[in-house]
């Protein structure tokens, strides 16, 4: 079996947390070969799941270690896990190490720091490597072959780059806060991940300029974590509390979503959250390029009230779909308060292994991983457990 690289979106509530997971003989098991997480935060509702994941895979990896953590800027549903994260390892008794860091986005608080600097310290890395505010980057830019590109870590054909980071941008403190997120791209020799945190349309246009001139330089986009959650705020270039979406200017994240032309997008976003995220409106911006996997649901929420006939009224709504737009909520019954949500995995190997609709795989909470190669590259030699589901109602995490 040729290596599988595993983009892990983990449900985590209202935030994001991602593990990237190498094996390098194609098969799943507890003990990566190569292990990067890529920003860990999140809600109450979703801290059990992630937090026991990402410590359960550090705690099995080689050496009990982590090989990188990326953190795409100071909010705290990015980075709010991190110090449950070295809790749950030290409560095993059991030292782990985590081997780079690095860390994205400007106008980084103190408070912000020190908890960042308190889960360096914890995993063994000195505190004064850390390097906030740093400057604007960009793996690609100034590359012509790909020989030429750099990366912040890489294992084997597996590499993780910075699309960029660091970009000054106007307006308010969180569009300035949200609009410098470092934008990571996972990449093997045929295919990539985009996971650009809490990216805004300026971002997106800077990204988009860097993307359609080293176009040749990136492999084809497997999928991509919708820029912050879905939010459309941050999505548009002229929003308006009370708006119509008819006019908004989409030309920015318009463009980023041609530039990138993913077969899935996956939104992480908690059930029911107070920021309306995902909105339907900015998923379907990326409809166009999604390829076709079995009938399944997402959650999202309507920005544009609907007509008396509309099936979407304002508001959240259950979206069945064959088009590969995914979500960590996959559905909610108000009547009995029932949802499906879980974690959403994109799955990078040599051409021809997978299909493309197999390329991204839901893995609802409270299961254990499928027996006979639930990923489509062989059996699982070690089950993987995944935390059960939070003790709290759905009503209560609305």
């Amino acid at each position: 079996m040729p290596p599988l690289t595993r983009v892990m979106i983990l449900y985590c509530g209202q935030g994001m947390t991602t593990m990237v997971e190498v094996y390098d003989d194609g098969v799943v098991k507890q003990t990566a070969d190569y292990l990067a997480l890529i920003d860990c935060g999140g809600s109450s509702d979703g801290v059990d799941n992630a937090v026991d994941y990402v410590a359960q895979k550090i705690l099995a990896a080689h050496g009990t270690t982590l090989d990188l953590c990326v953190i795409s800027h100071q909010d705290g549903d990015h980075h709010s896990f991190l110090n449950k994260v070295s809790d749950k390892i030290a409560w095993h008794g059991i030292t782990a190490k985590c081997d780079a860091m690095v860390i994205g986005g400007i106008g980084w608080s103190a408070a912000n720091r020190k908890s960042v600097q308190k889960f360096f310290k914890t995993m063994g890395m000195n505190v004064g490597d850390a390097e906030f505010n740093a400057p604007k980057r960009s793996d690609y830019k100034n590359a012509n072959q790909r020989s030429e590109l750099k990366f912040i870590d890489a294992y084997g054909e597996t590499y993780v780059r910075v699309l960029i980071s660091g970009l000054p941008v106007t307006g308010s403190h969180d569009m300035k806060t949200n609009g410098s997120s470092a934008m990571v791209v996972v990449e093997n020799a045929s295919y990539s991940v985009f996971l650009p945190g809490d990216a805004t349309h300026q971002t997106m246009d800077a990204a988009t300029d860097i993307i359609d001139a080293k176009r040749n330089l990136i492999p084809h986009t497997v999928g991509i974590e919708i820029p912050h959650h879905g939010a459309l705020r941050t999505s548009v270039e002229n929003y308006y509390a009370g708006g119509k979406v008819d006019r908004f200017n989409w030309d920015r994240i318009n463009a980023f979503a041609g530039a990138i032309s993913a077969d899935h997008v996956v939104a992480s976003a908690g059930l029911n959250n107070k920021f309306h995220h995902p909105l339907d409106e900015v998923i379907s911006v990326f409809w166009p390029w999604l390829v076709q996997i079995s009938n399944h649901d997402y959650r999202a929420y309507v920005f544009e009230k609907g007509g008396k006939k509309s099936t979407t009224p304002q508001g959240w709504n259950n979206f069945p779909t064959t088009h590969a737009a995914s979500s960590t909520i996959q559905s909610y019954d108000s009547k009995d308060g029932t949802y499906w949500y879980g974690n959403v995995v994109l799955r990078l190997t040599a051409p021809g292994v997978l299909a493309p609709e197999e390329m991204v795989q839901f893995i609802p909470l409270g299961q254990l991983t499928v027996d006979g190669g639930a990923d489509g590259m062989g059996a699982v030699e070690d089950e993987i457990v995944f935390a059960p589901a939070p003790p709290e109602s759905p009503a209560s995490a609305t």
